[in-house]
């Protein structure tokens, strides 16, 4: 079989042999290059993507952090509002204005 090998090896010659695997190198390294590009692409399509999914987050938290503290706010205001309706009125004057004098015990009856 050795011999019959070396028989068809020797039809062609070594310059043919040369050109196609040179050929065949060059392109190899040019898929490998494409492949290279492609992933080189996709990884920054990904970057693009996560900096726009982070800002997209970031922007959102702050916008419902804010309707978050002005409903905390309103709320807060709403709840003093009806506190204050419910209380004497008179006593809540009186307080406010230290109409009792100076006897501290009157000024601050729960001490």
């Amino acid at each position: 079989m050795k011999e019959i090998h070396n028989a068809q090896l020797d039809e062609f010659p070594p310059s043919d042999d040369a050109n196609a695997i040179a050929t065949l190198q060059e392109g190899l390294a040019y898929e490998v290059d494409d492949i290279v590009k492609l992933e080189l692409t996709a990884e920054q399509m990904l970057q693009n993507k996560a900096e726009l999914v982070f800002d997209y987050v970031a922007n959102d938290a702050k916008s419902f952090w804010g309707d978050l503290k002005t409903g905390l706010v309103d709320w807060e205001l709403t709840a003093g509002d009806m506190l204050l309706s419910a209380a004497d009125p008179t006593s809540l004057e009186w307080q406010l204005g230290h109409w009792w004098g100076d006897k501290p015990y009157l000024n601050h009856p729960l001490d």
